[in-house]
């Protein structure tokens, strides 16, 4: 896949995937020695590990994601192998102390881009969560999206697919990449909206899009009026 898109003329390939083990880092790297068009794009959700144990599981043997330690770990590892970008972000939402979160988003930050990185960071907001009820305004959002920016000027910032065109407008003057895309699987189809669909999704987006090139449009006519 990644060959596939570098063949296409892509620039960078964020390579969103779990924890990785230091073997698999050199796996990686034996492929890609030093190729810094690919971006590790790892969240940690939550640097809380309590409430990181408590939504996915403390048991690493059913589930790879409960390993804490070494899902925190990866960007560092990742960097000192000899990749440069890293793509780091929590989940807002999950953790009731948000600021607690962001604060230490930004700490792990700092930490990573006084190793050399260069650091992209991204804060996904949940919409749809079970019967979770902590969710984040766009007013806040915004808040939180500009705090992060000042803290860390350096830094580029991503606005993520879960967001609605209008928070992706609002937020233009904070942030420096856009991802305008689904994370739904094989979501585009020759006519209508993607589906959206929450069996086969990562999660629910704030609104319906029909493709990308849509979105980029859009924000091409506000940069263009502003």
């Amino acid at each position: 896949a990644i060959n596939q898109a570098f063949q296409h003329g892509f620039q960078r390939i964020f390579f969103n995937i779990g924890s990785l083990m230091d073997e698999e880092i050199d796996k990686i790297y034996e492929r890609y020695p030093h190729d810094n068009r690919i971006v590790l794009s790892l969240f940690q959700e939550t640097y809380d590990k309590t409430i990181y144990q408590k939504v996915f599981g403390s048991y690493e043997q059913d589930n790879p994601k409960s390993n804490f330690d070494r899902r925190l770990t990866t960007p560092e590892r990742w960097i000192k192998k000899g990749f440069l970008n890293v793509d780091i972000g929590i989940l807002l939402g999950i953790n009731p102390d948000t600021e607690q979160d962001i604060e230490k988003l930004i700490k792990h930050a700092n930490y990573l881009y006084s190793l050399g990185a260069e650091v992209y960071l991204s804060l996904p907001r949940i919409y749809q969560f079970g019967k979770m009820t902590r969710l984040i305004t766009d007013d806040k959002y915004i808040e939180y999206v500009r705090w992060l920016k000042r803290a860390c000027p350096w830094a580029r910032v991503i606005i993520t697919t879960r967001e609605s065109v209008t928070t992706i407008k609002k937020a233009l003057p904070y942030i420096d990449v856009v991802s305008p895309g689904c994370s739904d699987i094989m979501p585009y189809t020759w006519e209508g909206e993607i589906i959206n669909d929450e069996r086969t999704s990562q999660f629910k987006v704030a609104d319906k899009r029909s493709r990308p090139s849509e979105i980029i449009h859009e924000l091409q006519i506000k940069m263009e009026v502003k």
